[in-house]
């Protein structure tokens, strides 16, 4: 027979939700051996164990609770990445500006020299 119980566990690893349902089945035909499971009623994932030895529930309780440790320095790295990438961009985009008024200007030059009747339509370089 399945027993529920309720206790706090942490949120789902996958969904992120709360609702948690925990289940004992004490019917086992070896009274060795202990069957638990843990499962997400909003996305279904679910955990078990069956362990004849130590205390089946709470190592059950233990690996659905674990979760990785956040590095921190890692974090801190990619968020330095990230304004680099973002700068980056910004960087671009303002020479990509200045690069089409530069542009503007040498076609202008050109547009003039060439209403003049000169060969070069290019400006003169300056010294």
């Amino acid at each position: 027979m399945i027993e529920p119980y309720e206790t706090e566990f942490a949120p789902c690893p996958l969904c992120g939700s709360d609702d948690i349902v925990e289940a004992h089945d004490s019917s086992a035909t070896d009274p060795e051996w202990c069957e638990w499971e843990l499962e997400c009623m909003d996305c279904g994932v679910s955990l078990g164990s069956r362990i004849s030895s130590g205390n089946p529930r709470m190592e059950l309780i233990e690996k659905w609770n674990r979760r990785p440790e956040e590095n921190i320095e890692l974090n801190k790295l990619m968020d330095m990445v990230n304004e680099r990438d973002r700068l980056l961009t910004e960087l671009s985009n303002e020479l990509l500006h200045w690069n089409s008024i530069a542009m503007s200007r040498v076609d202008l030059v050109a547009i003039m020299k060439m209403k003049q009747g000169k060969d070069n339509f290019l400006p003169e370089k300056t010294t």
